[in-house]
């Protein structure tokens, strides 16, 4: 046999063999994305596990959570917990109106360094005041603009601080206002479609 014989003979043996290689790796893959779809699905029931407020406080506050524009919510230490969870700004932030914790969608509050947080992002802006002790916990009033998205006015309360550092806050919408736009000069349009 020539070079060339062994060559065409060697080449064609490879070619012979590659459907096979290859449907091999399509299975491999496909099993992995099925694998690494499972794992995400079993850390979202685990991260809401970490967010959900406790049993007994959703049990101590059944009466008031039962009234309409209500809730209960955990919130984790960004410092903690940002870039460890699948959500971004990992269970610190919280939106009133959207009812989620994934940073970006209008959020109105946050938790960091045991402070809480407003107006995060462009122009949208906050105010927050402490209105002190009120019956044995801290009740705070924010008012959140988050422009194209919803401006509030929602009073909270801390009902629990954990060891962990996460704060569970009762709260209760008091008004929506309209839906906030901002209105850009002409100049400062052009400069907006120009920069894009």
């Amino acid at each position: 046999m020539t070079r060339r014989t062994l060559f065409a003979a060697a080449l064609l043996a490879a070619l012979c063999g590659l459907p096979l290689v290859a449907r091999a790796q399509t299975q491999d893959r496909a099993r992995a994305a099925a694998e690494i779809e499972s794992l995400r699905e079993q850390i979202k029931a685990r991260e809401a596990l970490l967010l959900a407020p406790a049993r007994e406080d959703l049990d101590a506050f059944a009466e008031f959570l039962a009234q309409p524009r209500t809730g209960i919510v955990r919130l984790l230490p960004r410092e903690k917990w940002d870039g460890k969870l699948s959500m971004r700004g990992g269970g610190s932030y919280y939106s009133f109106t959207r009812l989620t914790h994934e940073y970006g969608f209008g959020s109105d509050i946050s938790l960091e360094q045991n402070q809480f947080g407003v107006g995060f992002a462009g122009a949208n802006f906050g105010f927050l005041a402490n209105l002190g002790t009120v019956l044995t916990k801290q009740t705070y009033v924010v008012r959140s603009v988050n422009y194209g998205t919803s401006d509030v006015l929602v009073a909270f309360r801390v009902v629990r601080k954990d060891s962990d550092g996460s704060v569970v806050v009762l709260w209760k919408m008091l008004k929506k206002f309209s839906k906030p736009e901002l209105e850009r000069t002409p100049s400062a349009a052009a400069a907006a479609a120009a920069g894009s």
